[in-house]
């Protein structure tokens, strides 16, 4: 079974847990069995094409559709990385008091 190493955020739909064993000959079948273990990841990974996968360290290219041709053995570790966004710094309101944290209308 590879490792799939779950993103901090996501946890909450894996019972808390950073890393799931998962069965699977492909990346296909690998995120079909987890979505299908942890159904509350099926929202919250949609749409799938928005999401990046690492295999060993390295990021998988192309679409979902690709990811079936994609083997995986035991000893991969598979890494779901979640899409970043960022805003304009010109919509900034205020600063906390600690000036940590910035606050956007």
């Amino acid at each position: 079974m590879a490792k799939v190493v779950i993103p901090y955020p996501l946890r909450k739909h894996t019972d808390k847990k950073r890393e799931l064993e998962i069965a699977g000959g492909s990346i296909r079948e690998i995120m079909d069995s987890l979505l299908n273990q942890f159904p509350a990841l099926k929202a919250a990974l949609n749409p799938l094409d928005f999401i990046a996968i690492f295999l060993n360290s390295e990021r998988i290219k192309g679409d979902t559709a690709e990811w079936a041709g994609i083997s995986v053995t035991d000893t991969d570790e598979i890494a779901i990385i979640l899409p970043i966004a960022g805003g304009r710094l010109n919509w900034i309101t205020s600063r906390s008091k600690d000036g940590r944290y910035i606050i956007c209308k």
